[in-house]
């Protein structure tokens, strides 16, 4: 048998085609996606790993917008809170609402999306640091995993996380009603964002 006739390149690209196709079987929106988990294991681990931080991602969401929600509506009632002035809190809100945007669009939003939507909102700080001036940088998007987008949403859920805590020290001799339960609920889960290893009472 003559081998000459085998081409390498091809041989190698058909069993690629092959493989991806394997992986690939039963994962697109038309088909069984439980198939591809089954068939490489590995696969399955991604999907419950992110499944569990989609589900972190809505609840620290969910719990943010209400703490500074509740807040600011206590704030224009004339409560006075320790350390949290009116304008800080409206702020907050700005800057949860740009996140918001953000992760409703991607589960990974990169630096320079953040910032091009800081500077639409006329934002030219975060908590004392100024954002760079300029044109988007987009050279490194495709290596921007979401990570630093997740460090400036951590750095605005501490805040708020702080203001929560002084909230309900400040309440706890009016008693356990109902929005302090709710806000104890809220509390707990913005700390489990911020200080994943320790327990919020």
């Amino acid at each position: 048998m003559d081998l000459d006739i085998v081409d390498d390149a091809e041989v190698y690209a058909n069993s690629l085609r092959d493989a991806r196709i394997e992986i690939m079987r039963g994962m697109s929106s038309t088909g069984d996606g439980k198939l591809g988990e089954n068939c490489h294991p590995f696969l399955k681990e991604v999907v419950v790993d992110g499944r569990r931080q989609a589900e972190q991602q809505a609840a620290v969401l969910a719990a943010t917008e209400f703490f500074i929600n509740e807040l600011l509506t206590c704030l224009e009632c004339g409560m006075v809170l320790n350390g949290v002035k009116e304008s800080e809190a409206t702020q907050w809100r700005v800057w949860f609402r740009i996140f918001l945007s953000l992760y409703e669009a991607s589960p990974a939003p990169t630096q320079a999306q953040w910032e091009h939507e800081m500077r639409l909102q006329n934002c030219e700080t975060y908590f004392g640091e100024t954002l760079d001036s300029g044109s988007d940088n987009n050279d490194w998007d495709e290596e921007d995993d979401g990570s630093n987008v997740e460090f400036h949403l951590r750095t605005l859920v501490t805040h708020c996380l702080a203001a929560a805590r002084t909230w309900r020290r400040q309440r706890c001799e009016a008693g356990n009603t109902e929005l302090m339960a709710k806000l104890q609920r809220a509390t707990s889960i913005m700390c489990a964002f911020v200080e994943p290893h320790s327990l919020d009472w």
